[in-house]
Parts: structure tokens; C-alpha cells; sequence
């Protein structure tokens, strides 16, 4: 079993996985929010995000249980 990758982020814009971007940033009509990449589990690495990633978490308005879109590269 490997070992838990732990997500880091740029503070505000960016949420990654070792060099993978895995959530992004965008302005939207309520302020800003986050997406993620597609074919990750959404509840999941929100949680984690909330977890390893406060700060970013925070400017995005992430909340558990609440809707997250995608994005693709």
C-alpha cells in the first residue's frame, strides 16, 4: 500500500497532488470557487483538500457536502 500523498497549494489559486493540479480557482457571480480534476472522487478530495489545504479551502468557500464542478486539462 503507498503512502498518502499530501496536497499542497500555492495559497490561493492552485491545490496539487506532487506536480498534478488537481483544483483550481475561478471567479464566479458569489465570489470565488474551486474545481477539481475530473475523474477524481469529489467528496474525497474535497475533504482532503479542507484538511491539508485550509487556506485555500477558505478563499474558495469549500465546504463539505456542498457541490464541486470539474475541470480537464
Amino acid at each position: 500500500m503507498g503512502r498518502e500523498i499530501k496536497y499542497t497549494t500555492d495559497g490561493k489559486c492552485s491545490v496539487f497532488a506532487g506536480k498534478i493540479e488537481i483544483a483550481r480557482s475561478y471567479l464566479g457571480e458569489k465570489g470565488y470557487t474551486a474545481r477539481i480534476l475530473q475523474g477524481m472522487d469529489r467528496t474525497k478530495t474535497v475533504a482532503k483538500i479542507i484538511r491539508d489545504c485550509p487556506e485555500f479551502a477558505k478563499a474558495n468557500n469549500m465546504e463539505l457536502g456542498r457541490g464541486v464542478f470539474l475541470f480537464s486539462n
